[in-house]
């Protein structure tokens, strides 16, 4: 009878970790890239959730002082200026047109971002906003244009709402006031 020698393999060959390092690298950072986007997606619902909620801010304030619907038509925001106005509170009586002005003032502020301070500087959540307001008989339009952080091409290039630029976003809203 022969003696048949067996030879057990003692571990991993170079050429096995390599591969198994090479897909363990792929996989990380396939991982990091759903992240990143994940993150990017969740960013800009915040923009747009923080834009939709501006408009609606304002239809609700014009909603409330219907009297002066058509002089709410404007642009607001970046590169644009409201003149400050005096407070209306519920403790002293404001005309409608004080009233508006405050509204006006207001809505300015907070597409400035005014309502969120770091030290002393606005923090606006929408990066150069701009609020366009139109009024059309009774039907008014908001519309707030904001720069987003990725270029994916312009919202609306027949708009002229904000500054045309491929990281543009628009969000409109549109009501009927009686």
């Amino acid at each position: 009878m022969k003696k048949v020698h067996s030879h057990a393999q003692g571990g991993f060959s170079l050429m096995e970790v390599l591969v198994a390092l090479v897909i363990l690298t792929t996989g990380i950072l396939g991982t990091v890239a759903m992240q990143l986007t994940a993150k990017r997606g969740s960013y800009g619902a915040l923009e747009r959730t923080q834009a939709v909620n501006l408009a609606n801010d304002l239809l609700e304030r014009v909603r409330s002082n219907p009297s002066e619907l058509a002089n709410y038509a404007a642009n607001y925001g970046s590169g644009q200026t409201v003149s400050a106005a005096d407070k209306c509170s519920s403790s002293s009586y404001c005309s409608p047109a004080a009233l508006r002005q405050w509204d006006q003032f207001q809505w300015h502020q907070q597409l400035m971002g005014a309502d969120t301070k770091e030290n002393t500087q606005n923090v606006a959540v929408l990066g150069n906003a701009v609020g366009c307001v139109t009024v059309s008989a009774n039907a008014i339009t908001v519309v707030v244009s904001w720069q987003g952080i990725h270029g994916i091409g312009d919202a609306d290039a027949a708009s002229s709402c904000g500054t045309a630029s491929d990281k543009r976003r628009l969000v409109s809203v549109s009501s009927v006031i009686l």
